[in-house]
């Protein structure tokens, strides 16, 4: 949706529930197959896009719902 990419969704991968203060956030990660490769990427109500390594997620800064789930996906 923060991409207008299509996608051929595959199986779940990592569920993360994250409590604010004022409401609680359910997250649902599932693997994805992008099938829109040869087109440009657009950013629809994102700040910035960019496909990094794992091993480089350690360099950017997360909310805490995110962190949760980019933590949950590199233990997988």
């Amino acid at each position: 949706e923060g991409m207008a990419i299509e996608v051929e969704v595959l199986e779940p991968s990592v569920a993360v529930t994250h409590e604010y203060e004022a409401y609680v956030i359910d997250f649902r990660v599932y693997r994805c197959r992008i099938l829109t490769a040869d087109e440009e990427i657009r950013k629809i109500g994102v700040h910035d896009v960019r496909w990094v390594h794992p091993r480089d997620l350690d360099d950017y800064e997360f909310p805490g719902a995110d962190q949760q789930t980019v933590d949950a996906l590199l233990s997988e």
